[in-house]
């Protein structure tokens, strides 16, 4: 919804970061429409995909929720 309310493309097109700490970055995930730029940086790599996830209320869930 709020990518769609800002007027966005919907899908891979949305660039968006998780960060869980932007004064100390160690991990981060990033959006598909990102990885060219990940792949092009030279302090940055890419260590796996995780998939969206949604809770019942289809909300978009924390990435370090999926971490386990």
């Amino acid at each position: 919804v709020a990518v769609r309310t800002c007027g966005a493309a919907p899908g891979s097109a949305v660039s968006f970061v998780f960060a869980r700490n932007t004064l100390a970055v160690e991990k981060l995930w990033v959006s598909p429409a990102l990885r060219a730029q990940v792949e092009a940086h030279p302090r940055l790599n890419i260590v796996g995909e995780v998939p969206l996830s949604f809770d019942r209320n289809g909300s978009m869930t924390s990435p370090w929720l999926m971490e386990g």
